[in-house]
């Protein structure tokens, strides 16, 4: 990845050496048998390119030893210091991502809550096997970053090539044709995910500035492929049982993304948020079906541009509407 950055003058601050000495103090025989950047060479040596979700076999095992050694209590203590440490190392290790403005100020506002919550909250909100230390770690070592609204997208997200076999025929010359001709090859992919803390943000208007944002950093780095991600709600039949989520495929899909069919998903969520749902479920009406969604990094960033500039239009046509005299 390309090495300018643009994070010398708008890197994130966390003040944090108050609260690490203070969290330290908890459980020092940890710290003192493990040092964080000791940690935090071994997470960089063995993680190197890799989706957030990866944990390598040398991680979980250090992990394992401390739970069994000092209970998981300790070990959250020292997850909470190694992002303190991560966070004011922010400036150093963004260099390679070179993040845009509006990256970085999603950073600073991440870190904001990541630090409350470090600080603030009771014993359990970074237990390591849950969603939201996976998402929160990820952030602060940057293998995953802030795109506003609910989105973390992870850096080196990729397609399982499953997908080729899952369709049917007409779905196989599909996804063979995107493969070979327009993202050529699997990864690397940017990959969005929904941090479950931020849901009340998984609205259109949020998702119009996350997708602007991973255009700018596609922009700036041509070797990624494009924004892939699966879920059950790009299942095409979920527009029509609940338009209120139409948003999620309609813009992609009006400007180059592609959708295919990976299997049936029946515990993703689709049956435990809706009624509706449901009950077309036991009708037998409707099977929670997860989609592979790839927006080609090409058609991602024809779309950004073009928005921008209709925003643009809109914006100096209504300033001269209120500024035009009156008869």
């Amino acid at each position: 990845m390309s090495a300018q950055t643009d994070s010398s003058s708008t890197a994130p601050s966390t003040g944090a050496s108050d609260a690490t000495d203070r969290l330290c103090s908890q459980c020092p025989e940890v710290f003192a048998a493990h040092p964080v950047a000791d940690y935090i060479r071994l997470l960089d040596d063995t993680q190197q390119a890799k989706s957030m979700f990866d944990v390598p076999d040398s991680v979980a095992a250090f992990r394992a030893d401390v739970v069994k050694r000092w209970g998981p209590e300790a070990l959250e203590v020292f997850h909470r210091v190694t992002m303190l440490t991560l966070m004011d190392a922010f400036e150093e290790r963004a260099h390679p991502f070179n993040y845009p403005p509006s990256i970085l100020e999603q950073f600073k506002i991440t870190f904001a809550r990541i630090r409350n919550h470090i600080i603030e909250d009771d014993s359990g909100t970074y237990a390591h096997t849950q969603d939201n230390f996976i998402k929160d770690f990820a952030l602060c070592r940057q293998t995953a970053f802030p795109a506003g609204g609910c989105w973390v997208i992870d850096h080196y997200g990729c397609f399982s090539r499953r997908v080729f076999f899952t369709g049917g025929v007409r779905q196989f010359f599909s996804v063979a044709r995107l493969y070979l001709f327009v993202t050529r090859g699997h990864r690397p992919l940017y990959s969005p995910h929904v941090h479950n803390e931020l849901t009340q943000w998984h609205t259109p208007e949020h998702a119009y500035g996350y997708r602007q944002r991973v255009a700018e950093m596609l922009q700036r780095h041509p070797e990624v492929k494009g924004l892939a991600g699966s879920s059950w709600l790009t299942d095409p039949v979920v527009a029509d049982i609940s338009p209120k989520l139409r948003w999620l495929r309609e813009i992609p899909s009006q400007n180059g993304g592609k959708y295919f069919r990976i299997c049936e998903d029946i515990d993703g969520g689709a049956l435990t948020h809706s009624r509706t749902r449901q009950k077309l479920y036991e009708e037998g009406k409707y099977v929670p079906t997860r989609y592979l969604s790839i927006w080609p990094r090409k058609e991602m960033i024809g779309w950004a541009i073009k928005a921008r500039q209709e925003q643009a239009s809109e914006n100096t046509s209504e300033a001269s509407l209120l500024t035009r005299e009156p008869l």
